[in-house]
């Protein structure tokens, strides 16, 4: 049994919470987590599936123990990271995807993918966007180069400093040839 990511954010929109603070003893969590993976129950709403729950007619212990299994498995290829979290107003599912979505990630593969595959899919298309930002800001400072009074300003993180450069400092990266022979066509620099 695969927990896919719809069915975390279907989840999420019939608990009316973050899927971080699922509860695994809490039995409307697990009945819920249980109606939005079977494929069978889509065909009636929540509240029939709820009533045949009630009802004893309805016997879901193999499919949380399937659903248990999976998020077990799951968990293992989870960072051990001591990430700051907002206790108040936790990151729902379908907030980040919302956001990945917008990214330019195709939506139908990422209600495909596992839960496992989340974070991993945000770190990338986080490193992109800071790859890309300090792209701009490298030919933002190289436009405005003859503006800039060299003495104030010596690279591109002195000219616009981002919260990443404040962090963790500057990321030093080796110059290539080929990097050298652009910068020196592009300042006039021929000589070695």
């Amino acid at each position: 049994m695969k927990l896919k990511i719809i069915d975390i954010i279907r989840w999420e929109l019939l608990r009316h919470k973050s899927f971080n603070d699922f509860a695994p003893t809490d039995e409307d969590d697990i009945l819920t987590l249980s109606y939005v993976t079977d494929s069978a129950a889509r065909t009636n709403l929540y509240s029939a599936y709820k009533h045949l729950y009630e009802e004893k007619q309805l016997d879901i212990e193999q499919k949380i123990k399937s659903i248990g299994n999976y998020i077990r498995y799951a968990n293992q290829f989870a960072e051990k990271t001591e990430a700051k979290t907002d206790t108040k107003n936790p990151i729902s599912v379908h907030e980040v995807v919302g956001d990945l979505v917008v990214s330019g990630v195709d939506a139908t593969y990422i209600m495909k993918l596992g839960i496992e595959y989340l974070p991993w899919l945000c770190n990338s298309v986080g490193e992109h966007a800071k790859k890309r930002a300090e792209d701009k800001r490298y030919w933002s400072m190289i436009l405005c180069s003859p503006y800039i009074d060299r003495s104030q300003v010596h690279n591109a993180h002195e000219f616009l400093p981002f919260d990443w450069d404040k962090e963790g400092g500057a990321t030093k990266k080796e110059v290539s040839d080929k990097d050298l022979k652009i910068a020196k066509f592009l300042f006039g620099k021929n000589k070695k």
